[in-house]
């Protein structure tokens, strides 16, 4: 009896690997986890190196700074004014992965729902890892009062505790003022807020006389309390996140509070190892996070 010849629903056009097209399918739902779930990494200042273990983040600093500016008088020479500099160095933390084992490979690949289960928590995995260690920079820059990043050493009070109960009043109160002190040292590009669940939600509570009312298009907000959306308030997005430091309610910030340096991207990898009849999956990326510009942070946080 002749033997049967099999169709490997993992291979390409009948050759290569028996894996090959289904760890394609894998890394591309790994891929789209980590986007969905990641909150902070395309906020932020992001550099990526072919090689070498650190970047090099330069700052120039304001040019009105020390009163550099006069009314020229006829007939003087004009010879420059120095305009500050600085830089912040920001080094590779190491490979960070994600990873399991899948026994019976053709089986459990074959099942989009078993397959989709483990990408996703790959993914969510690495997600999660990123944008606590973003996050947590982004409460570094607001808390630093000293470094000089060419606009001056900052010594605004931009780590603000909340004293009062939690509410959509408060919580609308403090995004305004960080706003506000965002808008004091001039800092540019587009403002992001991103609140802990606690804050966010209570955005919902209060009558249409609370501030909470930013989020009530009846009274002139953005927001919708039957979908959970606060797009907007003071022009600034908003968003959630469960990634945030343990004490920190809310951070008002943009792309120059912090930075990121990537030598190596999300990817996947996959072995089938004959001793154990199995396949290891691994995600993985090296990368490394500082804060970056300070002036560019505020956050506010729980009363100790």
């Amino acid at each position: 009896m002749a033997n049967a010849t099999p169709s490997r629903l993992g291979q390409a056009l009948a050759t290569g690997g028996n894996e090959a097209l289904f760890l394609k399918v894998f890394s591309g739902e790994v891929l789209t986890a980590f986007n969905n779930n990641n909150i902070f990494m395309d906020k932020h200042t992001v550099r990526t190196i072919s090689s070498g273990k650190s970047a090099s983040f330069s700052f120039v600093g304001d040019y009105a700074q020390g009163d550099i500016v006069d009314v020229h008088t006829a007939g003087s020479e004009l010879t420059g004014e120095d305009i500050l500099h600085n830089e912040k160095v920001v080094t590779i933390d190491g490979l960070t992965i994600a990873h399991t084992f899948i026994a019976s490979i053709d089986e459990a690949m074959n099942h989009f729902d078993v397959r989709s289960q483990y990408s996703t928590q790959l993914g969510h995995a690495l997600s999660k890892k990123a944008d606590a260690a973003i996050s947590a920079q982004i409460a570094a820059a607001a808390a630093n009062t000293t470094f000089n990043d060419g606009t001056g050493a900052d010594a605004r009070v931009r780590d603000v505790e909340i004293t009062a109960a939690i509410s959509g009043t408060e919580i609308a109160d403090q995004i305004f003022a960080a706003l506000a002190q965002l808008d004091a040292v001039d800092a540019t590009g587009e403002r992001y807020v991103v609140l802990d669940n606690e804050a966010y939600w209570a955005l919902f509570t209060g009558s249409l006389n609370n501030l909470a009312t930013v989020v009530n298009k009846d009274a002139g907000g953005s927001g919708s309390v039957s979908t959970g959306q606060v797009p907007m308030i003071g022009g600034a997005k908003v968003y959630r996140s469960n990634n945030m430091p343990a004490d920190v309610k809310g951070q008002v910030f943009t792309k120059e509070a912090a930075a990121t340096v990537k030598l190596k991207d999300l990817s996947v990898e996959a072995e089938y190892d004959i001793r154990r009849q199995g396949t290891l999956l691994v995600a993985k990326y090296a990368m490394g996070h500082s804060e970056l510009r300070p002036s560019a942070a505020v956050q506010f946080k729980d009363a100790v």
